[in-house]
């Protein structure tokens, strides 16, 4: 359950967001549920749910111990990664992904008040930034990284410690929205505030500890309790 659309006091006006790309700004991620889990049935692997979920968002080497340790024995992990993009890409020349519910808005929101808009994600640049200008929404985003541009991905922090190294902010100067335990796990090692996004699921005890605020869309959030500070 989200919590109630309020915050701390910050401890000063928020210069810029954080976003990470898949289940905040786009209505991606159940695509990607699904092809995993085709791609899965055609190697022969059958993983529950809650095992599938834990591959968001996720560094390649820290997914493969993950499906290695639920089906006790070497799992191809790179293989069916590839499967699963080929699957993706197919559905994608036929099929338009929605943006997230209040992404827009909040966005037009952000660039009307001069907060910058960096997208910090697992997904490929040369991806993000053709998706974004798909949908004519390039225009409100100032950067985009990539975890593929740094040494380790998503839960370990490199990328939003980047993030931070381009942006040339401070770290209570930044709010990062992302959707997934691996993504929050990421910001928040690097000494972030966090809100997350409802998506696929909800914070469970462990991620709400790493959490400032829990909204179930962009839409939904108080923006003058977010950034209206003096």
């Amino acid at each position: 359950m989200a919590y109630p659309n309020s915050l701390p006091l910050l401890p000063k006006p928020i210069k810029a967001v954080f976003l990470d790309f898949d289940g905040v700004l786009l209505d991606s991620e159940i695509l990607y549920q699904r092809f995993w889990k085709e791609a899965f049935k055609e190697f022969g692997y059958e993983a529950p749910k809650e095992i599938l979920l834990k591959l968001r968002s996720c560094d390649a080497a820290i997914g493969e111990k993950i499906m290695s340790s639920f089906f006790q024995e070497p799992f191809p992990y790179e293989k069916v990664r590839a499967r699963r993009k080929e699957l993706m890409s197919a559905y994608l020349r036929t099929h338009e992904i929605p943006l997230k519910k209040g992404a827009l808005s909040f966005l037009k929101y952000l660039k009307n008040n001069a907060i910058l808009a960096y997208i910090v994600s697992s997904s490929p640049k040369s991806t993000i930034s053709y998706e974004l200008k798909k949908r004519h929404i390039d225009s409100y985003i100032d950067d985009v990284l990539s975890a593929k541009e740094v040494k380790k991905g998503k839960p370990y922090p490199d990328v939003y410690l980047k993030a931070l190294e381009i942006s040339r902010l401070k770290r209570s100067e930044v709010l990062v929205f992302e959707d997934s335990p691996n993504g929050i796990e990421s910001a928040y090692r690097a000494g972030l505030n966090v809100v997350m996004v409802d998506d696929l699921d909800s914070a469970d005890l462990e991620t709400s500890k790493k959490i400032i605020l829990e909204v179930t869309d962009l839409s939904n959030i108080q923006k003058r309790d977010l950034f209206s500070r003096t």
